[in-house]
């Protein structure tokens, strides 16, 4: 842990006191709540068949189409007003509308699940697709009241979140393992950590009294609605579609492919993502308050922007660098025989992940400063590309390695032009 905390001091650099000590407060509790997650992977995929982690994969896939635009977008809008009624009738709207998606996936799963079980080409996820609907509840709610916990700088409940989230998910994960109980247990122990998680944050957001409810009234909603527009007619359907490039990757793997090369993909994402989650998103929690506080307040932002991607920029390559060497060495004494070549996977995804690792904390600049709509047309061919090269591809490679390294190093350069762009908009806020 101090190893950890040297890296994020210097990843700070001269940002010293309450923007430091929220991204440290996240940091701290990111890298607790991801410590047991890593430290039990090794025993989970002993457990479990690269084919469960598949199965797990189609039934996560399937609760984002409907769980990242549940809220509309309107959740990441709740940083924004400067007025508290404004902010908690956004909270009030994104909760509204998540109840709305919650019973339209609840329609869509029973009126249409041979139809999707068709579509990923698996039989095993059929009953567990009944289950999503109350995923996309519980993601809706989470990310809603994440938003609102973090406009309210309430760092030390997000860590608290975080570290109950990954803990309940793992210890349900093991014990359903080492019950017998493995058809399933990987999906079980997710919703049960989403379940604990979202339950903690609603019980601590209103014990410490963070909201009035009294201020939500259907004028100020409607309101808040039409201010905030944007959001749903174009973050919104940036979600959508990442949502499509995530999901429609992972249908596509399962059905030209099979659910254990699936398995083994999502496996070496996940594993790799971790570093984001770590740093990344302790980083990306704090900049988004931290850089509209600045924005509004017609301070520098891309001063803030340029010395935090210099330092990602560091980190990503400390931390990247030994999986680009020695990733099937380390994937095959730490995991098993059986995951050898999601060690390989794990190499050719590095430049996938690094540029998102240095770039995803400053997603959230478009927003700041209002540019979303441009920003949508930019992630569009991000989005589009992944599943459409593993789609095409596949007609005319038929080599899951080779299609992997074409989309790591299309995204990469995508990513690269995005950040010419960042520093593009962000000069020109200076310039205003």
């Amino acid at each position: 842990m101090k190893i950890f905390n040297e890296l994020i001091n210097k990843l700070l650099g001269n940002y010293k006191g309450e923007f430091a000590k929220n991204v440290l407060t996240v940091f701290t509790g990111m890298s607790f709540s991801q410590i047991i997650p890593i430290l039990v992977s090794p025993v989970l995929t002993r457990i479990y068949s690269p084919a469960e982690f598949g199965v797990l994969a189609l039934f996560m896939a399937t609760g984002m189409i409907f769980g990242n635009i549940s809220t509309f977008q309107y959740d990441a809008a709740i940083m924004l007003p400067k007025e508290e009624k404004d902010a908690i009738n956004l909270l009030a709207l994104s909760i509204f509308l998540t109840l709305c998606m919650t019973f339209i996936s609840f329609i869509i799963i029973f009126a249409f699940n041979s139809q999707l079980v068709y579509l990923m080409d698996n039989e095993k996820v059929a009953n567990w697709l009944y289950l999503v609907p109350l995923s996309v509840l519980l993601t809706g709610v989470f990310r809603s009241f994440s938003f609102w916990a973090s406009r309210n700088k309430q760092f030390k409940l997000i860590a608290a979140r975080n570290i109950t989230q990954t803990t309940t998910t793992a210890g349900v994960k093991l014990i359903s393992g080492f019950a017998k109980y493995t058809n399933g247990g990987l999906i079980i122990g997710t919703l049960a950590g989403q379940f604990v998680a979202t339950a903690l944050l609603l019980v601590e957001s209103f014990r410490r009294s963070l909201m009035d409810t009294k201020l939500v009234n259907r004028k100020s909603i409607f309101q808040n609605a039409k201010k905030y527009k944007e959001f749903p007619l174009f973050t919104n359907w940036q979600g959508f579609f990442d949502m499509l490039n995530d999901t429609g990757s992972r249908y596509i793997i399962s059905n030209f492919f099979d659910s254990t090369i699936l398995g083994l993909y999502s496996f070496t994402f996940g594993i790799l993502e971790r570093p984001l989650q770590i740093i990344g998103q302790s980083v990306a929690q704090v900049y988004y308050q931290r850089g509209a506080e600045i924005y509004y307040t017609d301070g520098d932002l891309w001063i803030l922007t340029k010395k935090i991607i210099k330092r990602l920029v560091i980190a990503g390559l400390i931390i990247f660098m030994p999986i680009l060497i020695f990733g099937k060495t380390i994937f095959l004494f730490v995991f098993g025989d059986k995951w050898a070549i999601a060690g390989l996977y794990a190499q050719i995804l590095v430049p996938w992940l690094l540029a998102k690792f240095i770039l995803s904390p400053m997603s959230k600049i478009p927003i700041i400063v209002g540019k979303q709509k441009q920003f949508f047309f930019v992630t569009i061919a991000t989005n589009i590309l992944v599943p459409t090269n593993f789609l095409i591809l596949k007609f005319y490679i038929n080599n899951f390695n080779i299609i992997l390294l074409i989309n790591s190093l299309s995204v990469f350069t995508i990513y690269i032009l995005l950040l010419f762009w960042f520093k593009k908009i962000t000069t020109k806020i200076i310039k205003k």
